[in-house]
């Protein structure tokens, strides 16, 4: 039976990073037998996507690959992707992740912990570290644009010594996310599949994206869901790089929280894609 489905979806400029949330995922994976990956790969270029897949699949259940042949949108639709893998799974619990979470100490087998008939209706993530903004030489606020990734050997010795998340060293280039602020966090949650199904999964036709999460929130919490933060399911958002200026950054996050995917889509269906599916062997 598989217990679990961890549903990615990757896109360019984060083959490190990806790289390295497997790796610490399978340093504490005991249960080879109840997890499946899922992996979506949202851009035609995915031949190292495909080695890195092939490393890790004796820790898996099984690992199956959607990979683009052809854009037909500009704008990927993350409601779309999370949903269509959420169809694809076969695990009794759903697990969304991003390429670049770097997961602590034994957060995996709290995963599976949490996966059971008491936890339906709950919404389960954990504290995650992200990248601090800094200022230049001028004093000049450069948003997003850390991009050291902390050294292998380092990440790889947080898994067993998560104290190290309170150290200065680290906390000079981190900082822990409030979730006071950020009222429905979404970088690594769980959710029972059948939950999420049954409520339509994220909304794939808002006249405004960007709000899939608060709008799905709304619902599930009318079905007597809600939001279970488990202080020890620990990840580390990795930075990665961004080709755009600050001034350029505010323009497509504007233009990304405006633009209208209201196109009557069904559940899980990709308008802007052409796909095809392998399996990793």
């Amino acid at each position: 039976m598989t217990k679990i489905s961890l549903l990615i979806s990757l896109f360019s400029g984060r083959l490190k990073q990806f790289d390295l949330s497997l790796q610490s995922m399978v340093r504490q994976q005991k249960n080879k037998g109840l997890i499946e990956l899922l992996v979506f790969i949202d851009y035609v270029d995915n031949r190292g996507v495909i080695d890195v897949l092939k490393q890790y699949r004796v820790f898996f259940r099984s690992v199956k690959a959607y990979l683009v042949a052809k854009k037909t949108y500009p704008v990927a639709h993350s409601a779309s992707r999370r949903n269509f893998l959420a169809l694809q799974a076969t695990g009794e619990y759903i697990v969304f992740s991003e390429p670049e979470m770097f997961h602590i100490d034994n957060s995996i087998e709290r995963l599976l912990k949490q996966a059971n008939p008491q936890n339906i209706h709950n919404w389960i993530c954990g504290p995650v570290f992200a990248a601090e903004d800094f200022v230049d030489q001028s004093g000049k606020m450069i948003v997003n644009e850390y991009r050291n990734i902390p050294h292998l050997d380092t990440l790889l010795g947080i898994v067993q010594r998560p104290d190290v998340l309170s150290s200065p060293a680290f906390l000079h280039n981190y900082h822990q996310i409030d979730y006071e602020f950020y009222k429905t966090p979404f970088f690594v949650v769980c959710f029972n599949r059948d939950t999420f199904l049954r409520l339509g999964g994220l909304n794939q036709n808002l006249k405004v994206r960007g709000f899939e999460e608060t709008e799905f929130y709304q619902r599930f919490k009318r079905l007597g869901g809600k939001i279970i933060i488990d202080p020890k399911l620990v990840t580390i958002h990795l930075p990665h790089p961004r080709s755009l200026n600050q001034e350029s950054q505010v323009c497509w996050d504007f233009y990304n929280s405006t633009v209208c995917f209201d196109r009557s889509q069904k559940l899980g269906e990709l308008q802007d894609v052409v796909y095809r599916q392998v399996v990793i062997k």
